[in-house]
């Protein structure tokens, strides 16, 4: 909080120490935002490097991992609302020689307002993210411990301050699940809200190769992508935890690789919140993940040529404003 005295700061390079205090204030308490995501990571990759790979899709194991990514987005809703304070100081620094003095006051006013309605919610995440790191250190480890897996710990990478901050995880709306007359769309992931449903890619050739192996089985090609490509975006809910299962399922299932390979490309995407799980799902192979996550990165998703990807999501309506007299 800036404690700005009326009276006796009128000046303004008093003024600016008061803010740039309140900076290096706000910048600590990122800091222990960051601390606790290193804490839950590290744990988390540390726990799932060492169990049997034959229980990592346990209902407990399940639980643990969307646990963690819970708390994580609330490490991320915290790391957010500190940055905005920041913004606001930011803007108050940048402006400062072309306001006055009434305003200088009132702007210092509205910041610790807004900064005591933002600590109330950030004490109550910080309770709840505090007593899950303790429960988290009570695990019993030795429970799912595999000899066979307690190299992994060197070949996994312990880098985890590139997604400390990481982005909030898109939450969707349940939607009514509807298959009627699914359009006909070649090499293309749609994912939509609207209908509630992922439609994986493919191609109309396909399409026949499957009508013409299994005589009587389809009605028509839309019949075979609802039978086929057609998965409901409820399956992907708990986005971490469906990142972790696809990127699991990609190197065992389509790679036929290692248990060990999929265990550590499931760890890394775990928390990576700008990749949609479907898009996982969507890849035939991990050089098609390898080809968009590099897009993702560089932001050039332009140039991923395996197959669209198409969002389909609710409109934002927009506050209706108070009519004028």
């Amino acid at each position: 909080m800036i404690k700005f005295n009326a009276r006796k700061n009128t000046n303004k390079n008093n003024i600016i120490k008061l803010i740039n205090i309140e900076v290096s204030s706000i910048n600590s308490f990122l800091d222990c935002q960051k601390t606790y995501s290193k804490q839950i990571l590290v744990f988390f990759k540390n726990f799932m490097s060492n169990i049997d790979v034959d229980s990592i899709l346990s209902d407990e194991i399940t639980k643990l991992i969307s646990d963690a990514s819970n708390y994580l987005s609330l490490i991320h809703q915290n790391i957010a609302l500190y940055n905005n304070l920041l913004d606001i100081l930011d803007n108050l620094m940048f402006n400062l020689d072309s306001l006055d003095y009434s305003n200088i006051i009132n702007k210092i006013s509205k910041y610790n307002k807004k900064l005591d309605s933002v600590t109330a919610k950030i004490l109550k995440n910080n309770f709840e993210i505090e007593q899950f790191i303790h429960s988290m250190l009570m695990v019993d480890i030795s429970e799912y411990i595999s000899v066979d897996n307690l190299d992994i710990l060197d070949t996994i990478s312990d880098d985890v301050n590139s997604i400390a901050t990481a982005t909030r995880e898109n939450q969707s709306k349940e939607a009514e699940i509807s298959t009627d007359k699914l359009p006909i769309i070649e090499n293309t992931l749609n994912i939509s809200q609207i209908t509630g449903l992922v439609t994986l890619p493919y191609k109309i050739s396909d399409l026949r190769k499957a009508m013409r192996k299994n005589p009587g089985t389809y009605s028509s090609l839309s019949d075979v992508v609802e039978k086929l490509y057609t998965i409901p975006l409820a399956n992907y809910k708990v986005t971490s935890v469906s990142r972790f299962k696809e990127a699991y399922k990609l190197i065992v299932e389509r790679e036929h690789g290692t248990k060990k390979d999929a265990l550590k490309l499931a760890i890394e995407l775990f928390s990576n919140y700008n990749l949609h799980p479907a898009i996982i799902t969507a890849c035939k192979t991990l050089d098609e993940l390898d080809v968009y996550l590099s897009c993702l990165e560089f932001n050039e998703l332009e140039d991923f040529h395996f197959f669209k990807i198409i969002y389909e999501g609710f409109p934002i309506l927009a506050k209706n404003r108070k009519k004028q007299k």
